[in-house]
């Protein structure tokens, strides 16, 4: 899975993924962000063509982790391969 947005949100997801256990692999897409790992542990992506080279390389599923409505409504339209997720806690 690719979590766009390797902020804030990105990583509460990450929080929620390892406390559900999550099996697949996890890799962050950010074109903003300085860092080039989350945690130590976690790759992050700064180019659309990494991005949608990673899709194709991955199960093909991204999750949107930008508070900003409209910046993720612009995100989504931009994305035009891929499956779209949505993630719902076991803990919920």
């Amino acid at each position: 899975m690719i979590i766009i947005g390797a902020g804030n949100l990105g990583k509460h997801i990450i929080d929620q993924l390892e406390q559900d256990n999550y099996q697949g692999e996890i890799i962050f897409f950010d074109e903003k962000h300085y860092a080039n790992m989350i945690y130590n542990k976690y790759s992050i992506l700064h180019s659309w063509d990494d991005f949608y080279n990673k899709l194709e390389t991955t199960d093909n599923e991204f999750f949107i982790a930008l508070g900003n409505p409209r910046i993720r409504e612009k995100v989504l339209n931009k994305v035009n391969k891929g499956k779209y997720t949505t993630l719902i806690s076991k803990h919920a």
